[in-house]
C-alpha cells in the first residue's frame, strides 16, 4: 500500500483534538486528504458539525489563526490557547461568565446593555419588550437577566403609579402594609406579577401567567427608594378617593 504523506501539523491537531479524523481518497488523479473537525472547532471559522473539509484548506486556516507550528509541543485540549508575542487565540468558546444578580438600577442597566434584556426572540423573530411591563416569555431567563428587567420596569412604572395600581384593585390590598417594601414582602407571586405587568402586553390574556411565576418570590423589592406611604385612612379617619388608599410623602 502506498504511504500517504501527511503534514505533521495535521497529526498534532489530531493528537490534541482539534481534528477528529483524517480521510484519504485515492483516484486516477491522485490522492486527497480530508479532515473532520474536532469538537473544539465546531462553530469556529468555517467549520460545522460532521462535515469533511479538504485538509490543505483547513490547515491553511488553522495555521493562520493559531500558528502553533512554531511551538515544540502541541497545545493540550484542556488549554487550547496559544501565545505568539502578546496575541492569544482560542478555539474553544469563551468561558461562562458569572453575572451577579443586580441590586440597584445602575447594576441592572449595565446588565441590560450587555445582554440586551429588552430584546427577546419569539417564533424566530426578535421582539422589543415593553418598558413598563414584564412579560411571561422572560421567565425562562437566568436570574440576573430577569431581575434586571424587573428593576428597570419598576423604575419606569414609578412608586406613585405602583401605589395607584394597588389602590385600584381590591385583590392587591394587603392589611397592615404602609409602604411598598412592606407590601412586597407580604405579597404573593401573582400580586407581584400584577403590579409589574399589564395584561395588554404581558401575554397573560392569551396564554395565561408565566409557568415559573413563583420565581418572583425570590426577588427583592424593586421599589427600594420609594418615599411614598400607603395609608388605609386619611388624616380625618375617612376613606380617600382612592378607595381607602391615599398617598403621603415622607
Amino acid at each position: 500500500m502506498t504511504n500517504i504523506p501527511v503534514d505533521p501539523f495535521a497529526l498534532r491537531c489530531v493528537k490534541n483534538g482539534l481534528i477528529e479524523s483524517l480521510h484519504v481518497r485515492i483516484d486516477k488523479s491522485g490522492s486527497t486528504v480530508f479532515m473532520v473537525p474536532g469538537k473544539p472547532l465546531l462553530g469556529v471559522g468555517p467549520f460545522h458539525v460532521f462535515k469533511k473539509y479538504d485538509l490543505s484548506v483547513a490547515l491553511s486556516y488553522l495555521k493562520e489563526a493559531d500558528e502553533i507550528t512554531a511551538k515544540p509541543e502541541p497545545t493540550p485540549p484542556s488549554s487550547p490557547v496559544t501565545e505568539k508575542g502578546k496575541k492569544k487565540v482560542s478555539f474553544l468558546p469563551p468561558p461562562k461568565v458569572e453575572v451577579e444578580i443586580p441590586t440597584n438600577t445602575e447594576e441592572a442597566q449595565k446588565i441590560s446593555e450587555r445582554f440586551a434584556v429588552r430584546h427577546i426572540k419569539r417564533n424566530g423573530v426578535m421582539n422589543i419588550l415593553p418598558r413598563d411591563s414584564i412579560t411571561r416569555w422572560e421567565f425562562n431567563r437566568p436570574d440576573p437577566l430577569l431581575v434586571s428587567r424587573i428593576i428597570l420596569v419598576a423604575k419606569d412604572i414609578g412608586e406613585a403609579k405602583a401605589v395607584s395600581r394597588i389602590a385600584a384593585d381590591l385583590s392587591m390590598r394587603i392589611d397592615g402594609c404602609n409602604t411598598l417594601e412592606e407590601w412586597w414582602s407580604s405579597s404573593s407571586a401573582y400580586q407581584r406579577w400584577r403590579l409589574l405587568s399589564t395584561k395588554k402586553v404581558s401575554g397573560e390574556q392569551k396564554e395565561g401567567p408565566p409557568e415559573k411565576l413563583v420565581r418572583l418570590l425570590k426577588v427583592e423589592c424593586p421599589f427600594k427608594d420609594t418615599h411614598i406611604e400607603v395609608e388605609t385612612l386619611d388624616s380625618e379617619g375617612e376613606e380617600s378617593s382612592f378607595g381607602g388608599v391615599s398617598f403621603a410623602s415622607y
